[in-house]
């Protein structure tokens, strides 16, 4: 598998032991993935990326979050640039 920060299993009644991985990493969108309904029903497609951005901006977490600081996670010297420079250019540091 390809390096990743976060992933999405998705797993099937129908077939318990096969597993859908769908990965991302920090500086990439979330994914979108097929998400199983009921047996009868066919997948409808989960846009990961579009959920978050809905929930952040209707929970005013940008009002929450102190964006001066660096996260309590540890992260990779190249991701916590790229997440430095994300902040820098939306003028949030």
């Amino acid at each position: 598998m390809p390096d990743w920060n976060y992933a999405v299993t998705v797993t099937r009644a129908a077939q318990p032991e096969r597993y859908e991985i769908y990965t991302a990493t920090l500086q990439k969108r979330l994914p979108r993935f097929r998400m199983p309904l009921a047996s009868d029903d066919r997948d409808t497609v989960l846009d990961l990326q579009s959920a978050f951005a809905r929930c952040y901006d209707q929970g005013n977490f940008a009002a929450r979050i102190d964006y001066k600081t660096d996260p309590a996670v540890t992260l990779a010297d190249d991701d916590r640039k790229w997440l430095d420079d994300l902040l820098r250019q939306a003028k949030l540091r």
